[in-house]
Parts: C-alpha cells; sequence; structure tokens
C-alpha cells in the first residue's frame, strides 16, 4: 500500500475497514450468498424433498411424570436468581413459564449449571449434563428473541434444529446425496 499511494503508514487497516463496513452494508446474508448474487447459476430447478420423515420417538403414557424440577437453584456470587425452583411437567401437558425466568429454562437445558436441586427427565438425573447431551435426550429451548432466517421457509428455519435426529453426514446434507 504505501509504494501504491506514495506515503507511509498503515493503510492496510483503512482499507480492511472499508472493506468490512462495505460487507456489512451489502452482503447482509454473508459473503457466500452476495458472491452467488454476482455470478448467478441461471433459472433454478426445484428439487423435490424425497427424503424419509424423521424418525419418532416412543410416547410416554399421558400423564406420566416427564420432567421433574426439585427445589433448582442459581446463585451468581451472593445473588440469588432462581430460588428453589420446583415444578414437573406430565406427558401430554402443556405449561407456560409467563413470569419470563429464563434462567430456570438455563438450568433445564443446561445452558447454566444448577447451584443446587436436582432435575431428571424420563426419571434420569439431568442436572450435571451439558447442554448438547441434554438435547439429545429431547429438551431443547428457544430464546426470547427468535429471529427467523429470511429467506427460508418456516418449515426450513425449524428443520435446522433436526439435524441432532438425522443420519446424514455434512457432506452428504450439501451434496444432497
Amino acid at each position: 500500500m504505501p509504494k501504491l499511494i506514495g506515503a507511509n503508514g498503515n493503510f492496510e487497516i483503512i482499507v480492511f475497514g472499508v472493506v468490512m463496513v462495505l460487507l456489512l452494508q451489502y452482503a447482509r446474508q454473508g459473503v457466500w450468498p452476495f458472491v452467488a448474487r454476482l455470478f448467478p447459476r441461471g433459472p433454478s430447478v426445484h428439487v423435490p424433498d424425497h427424503s424419509d420423515p424423521l424418525p419418532q420417538r416412543s410416547k410416554p403414557e399421558s400423564g406420566s411424570p416427564l420432567l421433574i424440577v426439585n427445589k433448582a437453584r442459581k446463585e451468581f456470587g451472593g445473588l440469588v436468581l432462581v430460588n428453589d425452583v420446583s415444578f414437573e411437567v406430565k406427558a401430554g401437558e402443556i405449561i407456560g413459564n409467563g413470569a419470563g425466568k429464563s434462567t430456570t429454562f438455563n438450568l433445564v437445558t443446561g445452558v447454566l449449571q444448577a447451584t443446587r436441586g436436582a432435575i431428571s427427565f424420563h426419571g434420569e438425573h439431568i442436572e450435571r449434563l451439558n447442554s448438547r447431551e441434554i438435547v439429545k435426550r429431547g429438551i431443547g429451548r428457544t430464546f426470547q428473541h427468535v429471529k427467523m432466517l429470511p429467506g427460508m421457509t418456516v418449515l426450513e428455519n425449524v428443520a435446522i434444529g433436526a439435524h441432532l435426529r438425522g443420519k446424514t453426514g455434512v457432506w452428504r446434507a450439501v451434496s444432497r446425496d
């Protein structure tokens, strides 16, 4: 850069900053879609999806205990955010937490570890498992500010979370084998 401009300095940082601003302004969906728009491939062809449906789990008997949270607590130093919360969800129930206690959901889903207390799912203690292990067992969460990915259907947005139940690897999914 100094030879092009004819002056000494760290002009690479300025050029990098300008490129970043331009990418953030004009490539809001990412760099790859931006590049793909510059080199269109012609008319796109819709390929029907003939994949097998996701495997169904066996459903527990309606009314049987499914999720039990017993005196779960979360402390950050001297601040108690979740104070001995206990509840039970039975199979077939729909329960909402209108109080907005996302910390409780973080405890149930393994995003945070409980300071004390017990959380079990299908009779298995899960309070010490990490979130990846808990989601494999069937408990997942969404966040309060869910934003759909533009350019994708609702079904495609929901299917993003189905990867744990599929048997296809990354390269087979990309190549649609």
